[in-house]
């Protein structure tokens, strides 16, 4: 009887077929698992930022950082001008150096302000680069970072007669009146952004950009439909799209239920 030493065609195929199966079944379950830690991950940067900015306060006289400058020129289009939110946090992160030169100090401890979701932008380190779902932003002084903070929580130590084209009433005056329900900070395509409940949706998820009014900054389809947010009480929540119309941005701020999202 002659003794066989290798599989027929049939075998192979059936192995195969049996593979490729297997792996129809678990690839999926795996692709779960990262986006999972990917999520894990960036509440848990969103955590840290959130304590960093709490910790500031505290410093400060119950006042957060700072976005405008006495005449009401946004400290982003001042590159000479005070440090924003994502430098005057640093020391608090254990990265004294950033503050000074982010470009160079944005590894190690600052790595909490990048969710692992996103890339870094490309082309010149030095450029004004407008953040994606997919992508970080970068801006004033080389900073990159996935995060937005919330601008109606900026301090008004300097600029509180300054209206910035709003009521007075709809900035909270300092951090220790501010209910614990406000949104602080989150992912978002830019640095900062004053959202009303009024503003329209973008048109798209992905690349919704910063000129079309300032909630969709942080309406992007980073985390399935979701974005991870930090609150003034310093917890975490994972948003839905759909609800950020339905948050406490501002002192007055009413959740609308009536917007259309065209997607």
């Amino acid at each position: 009887m002659r003794q066989r030493n290798a599989f027929t065609l049939i075998e192979l195929l059936v192995v195969v077929a049996i593979i490729a199966l297997l792996l129809s079944i678990l690839l999926p379950s795996l692709e779960r698992a990262r986006d999972l830690a990917k999520n894990v991950v960036c509440q848990s940067n969103l955590r840290q930022v959130a304590l960093g900015c709490i910790y500031y306060a505290e410093d400060n006289n119950g006042h957060l950082m700072e976005g405008w400058d006495s005449r009401g020129g946004w400290l982003g289009d001042n590159p000479g001008g005070t440090d924003m939110w994502v430098h005057l946090i640093s020391p608090y992160m254990g990265s004294e150096g950033y503050e000074d030169i982010p470009a160079k100090n944005k590894e190690g401890a600052m790595q909490i302000l990048l969710c692992p979701v996103t890339e870094l932008p490309k082309g010149n380190p030095d450029a004004f680069a407008c953040g994606t779902a997919a992508q970080a932003w970068r801006y004033y002084k080389g900073s990159v970072s996935s995060y937005g903070f919330n601008g109606w929580l900026y301090g008004r130590r300097n600029n509180s007669n300054v209206d910035l084209g709003y009521p007075l009433w709809q900035w909270w005056p300092r951090f220790s009146t501010v209910r614990q329900d406000v949104p602080m900070v989150g992912d978002c395509v830019i640095v900062d952004g004053l959202p009303q409940n009024t503003d329209s949706p973008a048109y798209t998820l992905a690349n919704p950009g910063y000129w079309n009014g300032y909630l969709p900054r942080y309406c992007i389809d980073r985390h399935n439909m979701a974005i991870n947010m930090a609150f003034s009480g310093g917890h975490i929540k994972q948003v839905q799209l759909y609800d950020l119309w339905s948050l406490r941005w501002h002192q007055g701020s009413r959740p609308n239920t009536d917007i259309i999202f065209p997607w």
